[in-house]
Formats: C-alpha cells, sequence, structure tokens
C-alpha cells in the first residue's frame, strides 16, 4: 500500500517522464515539480482524509499531484515544440495564470534576468503566428511596453493590414507606424489617428525634438477631431484652420516652458492663447509688422501680464 502522506520516488516517474519523450535532464527540476505540487496538495487538501475518503473517491494528494504535474509537461514540451529555449519553457508551464498574459509576464520576468536571452525568445515567439516582418514588429513593441494588453495577436495582425494600405498610398514609415499603432489598438477615434500621426510626422521631418513631437502630436489630434467629428462642422475650413492655429499658439508657450520651466505652465499657456489670438485678430485694425516682430510684442504681453 502506497503512503498517502509521502510522494512517489523520483525513480518510479522516471518512466512517466521517458514516455513523454523528455530529455533526462529536465527530470530533476519536473521531479521537484511534482513534489512541490504534491506537498501542497496534501497539506491544503488530503491532510484530514480517512482510508474511507480515499476509498470512496478514488482521489488522492498522488493522483492530483501527477495530473498537474503531467500537465505543466505537456505545455512545456508545446513551447519546445515551437522552438522556444529550456528557461521559456519552463518558466510558461509554471506560469499561473493563463492566455496571452502568460508570455507577456514570461517575457518580463527573463528580461529582468537576461535581457538578450529574452530578446531572442520573444523573438521566436513572435514568430509563431506566421505574421509577416510588420506583424512581428508590432508584436514585440507591444510586449516591450510595460502594460499587459489584451489581444496583442490581434492588435499586431491589424497593425500589418493597416501598414500595407498605407505603405500603397505612399505615406512615410513615420506616419504610418503612428497612424497604425493607435488604429489597431482600438482605443481611438479614426480621425485622432490620422492626425495624430500626421502632426508627428510633421515635427521630425521639420527638425523638432521627439519630445515635441508628441506632445505635438497629442495636442493637434485632440484638437482636430474635436472639429472634424462634429456633425456640421466637420468640413468648416474656418473651423479647422482656427483649431490648427490654436494648436501652434499653445505649441510656441510649451517650447518657451521647456526653456524657461515655468511654475505655472497652464495659466502662461492660457495667456498666451488669448493675447495671440486678440492681437492676430483685434476687433478693429489688424496687427503691424512681420510675423516674428508681432510674436515678440505678443511674448512681451504675455510675460507681463503672466508675471502680475
Amino acid at each position: 500500500m502506497i503512503d498517502k502522506k509521502t510522494p512517489h520516488t523520483e525513480a518510479h516517474l522516471i518512466e512517466r517522464f521517458k514516455e513523454k519523450g523528455l530529455n533526462e535532464k529536465h527530470f530533476p527540476k519536473l521531479y521537484a515539480y511534482y513534489k512541490h505540487c504534491f506537498e501542497e496538495l496534501y497539506e491544503d487538501e488530503y491532510i484530514d482524509w480517512t482510508q474511507e475518503d480515499y476509498e470512496e473517491t478514488g482521489d488522492s494528494a498522488h493522483k492530483s499531484a501527477l495530473f498537474v504535474t503531467e500537465m505543466f509537461i505537456d505545455v512545456f514540451i508545446g513551447e519546445k515544440a515551437k522552438g522556444q529555449g529550456d528557461e521559456w519553457s519552463l518558466a510558461v508551464a509554471n506560469c499561473i495564470e493563463e492566455g496571452e498574459v502568460v508570455y507577456h509576464i514570461t517575457y518580463h520576468d527573463m528580461k529582468k534576468i537576461n535581457p538578450e536571452l529574452a530578446k531572442q525568445e520573444l523573438l521566436i515567439h513572435s514568430g509563431t503566428f506566421g505574421g509577416d516582418e510588420n506583424f512581428i514588429k508590432h508584436y514585440i513593441y507591444l510586449f516591450e511596453i510595460e502594460v499587459v494588453f489584451k489581444d496583442i495577436e490581434k492588435r499586431a495582425k491589424k497593425y500589418s493590414e493597416i501598414y500595407k494600405t498605407q505603405s500603397v498610398i505612399g505615406k512615410s514609415e513615420v506616419y504610418i507606424h503612428q497612424y497604425a499603432r493607435l488604429l489597431s489598438s482600438g482605443d481611438y477615434n479614426p480621425i485622432y489617428c490620422k492626425e495624430y500621426a500626421y502632426a508627428y510626422d510633421k515635427a521630425l521631418k521639420e527638425g523638432k525634438s521627439e519630445t515635441y513631437a508628441l506632445e505635438f502630436a497629442e495636442v493637434y489630434g485632440e484638437e482636430l477631431v474635436d472639429i472634424k467629428a462634429r456633425y456640421g462642422i466637420s468640413e468648416d475650413e474656418e473651423q479647422i484652420n482656427y483649431a490648427i492655429e490654436k494648436v501652434d499658439a499653445y505649441m510656441t508657450a510649451w517650447d518657451y516652458n521647456e526653456k524657461h520651466q515655468l511654475k505655472n505652465f497652464k495659466r502662461f499657456a492660457d495667456i498666451y492663447e488669448t493675447i495671440y489670438f486678440n492681437s492676430y485678430y483685434p476687433n478693429e485694425e489688424g496687427p503691424i509688422g512681420t510675423k516674428e516682430e508681432i510674436d515678440v510684442k505678443i511674448l512681451e504681453k504675455v510675460l507681463k501680464e503672466y508675471n502680475k
């Protein structure tokens, strides 16, 4: 009779491991996993069982631990069959979560210890879906962000499809990536995606910094979608031009703040916008001088008001 309190020996399980076609180097780790499962299950569920309980149910810590261990082995074998390494495969098998989050956790845990190996394993994993180069690029991009996304495979496929269509019509790679990245997430209005990508691309083409491009794209996208998505004024050129000019005024204020680190940027930006439009579009006679001269006067007025 088997001692209900004691796990099977490693020798007892070796034949099971061999039947699965496993390399002998994995036997010690698999047995350690089985033993850990047995001890936890026995303490949590079977410690107070009588002989009658075992006979009536046909269950035991041995049986349950073997079942869990075989599930672990099947996942491990499945990952190895995809071309994954031992560390990745063991980590995936050992993860208690389900679905895509398993791979996200595995990647980021491995990245903390061995970034290069994690990168190699993720590349292998991303190639198991049959996607093209753009699919793989975006799939990896989503994993690199420290946020767990749902439907990563679905989003990467959508990204790839959008990338192809935008390439055909001659959009730049910078524009395409930003547009496809946002649109494939399903979180943004298509108009916002288009305007954001346009602004981001425009800023970089003009030699602006990445920080500037990100700020400009976000503000531009928000202002333009607010106009273009509203029924009745979506094609109103005057409203659209006003929104663009409003963004330009904001970015001038933002740029000044980046250089001078003001204590209250929002107040400064609000004052700048008000004085800017009052200067360029007064009730009576318009501004006199070149744009550069007018902008200098605007800044002087803004600083005077801001410093009161």
